[in-house]
């Protein structure tokens, strides 16, 4: 498989993701907080079924994959070669985007870690971030730092993001 990104860099991405066979809810969704509430959420994830009473709450945005959203719908499945011809294809537009936004020519690892926080923050996230701001004036120590301000989802810290950011910051210099 070819990827646009070096080999750590897929690697840090597929750990952050880890891959998924089946549409889950978001995790920070009205749905995934109450699966979590009641300390069913991992059974969940490991592809128990979401019992009925839960079919009035909001999971959107559905994931499959390797965090993929676009189009996914509850009951939907996946298998990992699916997820990894995918992920090549649909990291081609985040490496332009992080091209397009820099300045100043990241190096190879710098570029992966851009990339692999593009994943997660979108293209517009990414574009305008403390991140690539700080990379452009060439203060790559600061864009380091700045990994770690992207760390919410809807407005709360997630420990997930802030080991996630941490590990990014780090493949990247």
């Amino acid at each position: 498989m070819s990827y646009p990104i070096n080999d750590d860099g897929v690697a840090l991405l597929k750990e952050s993701e880890k891959f998924v066979g089946f549409a889950y809810p978001d995790p920070m969704s009205p749905l995934a907080r109450a699966l979590q509430a009641d300390r069913i959420w991992q059974a969940v994830l490991r592809g128990a079924p979401i019992p009925a009473r839960y079919s009035h709450l909001d999971g959107r945005p559905w994931t499959i994959g390797y965090g993929f959203i676009e189009g996914v719908r509850p009951g939907d499945t996946m298998t990992q070669a699916q997820a990894d011809n995918l992920l090549a294809r649909k990291l081609v537009p985040y490496c332009q985007a992080v091209l397009q936004a820099c300045t100043i020519k990241p190096n190879e690892n710098q570029f992966a870690a851009l990339v692999v926080c593009a994943w997660n923050i979108g293209i517009r996230g990414i574009s305008t971030s403390s991140i690539i701001k700080a990379h452009n004036r060439g203060d790559f120590a600061a864009a380091a730092r700045a990994f770690c301000l992207w760390n919410k989802s809807r407005g709360a810290v997630v420990p997930g993001l802030v080991t996630r950011r941490a590990r990014e910051a780090a493949s990247g210099v």
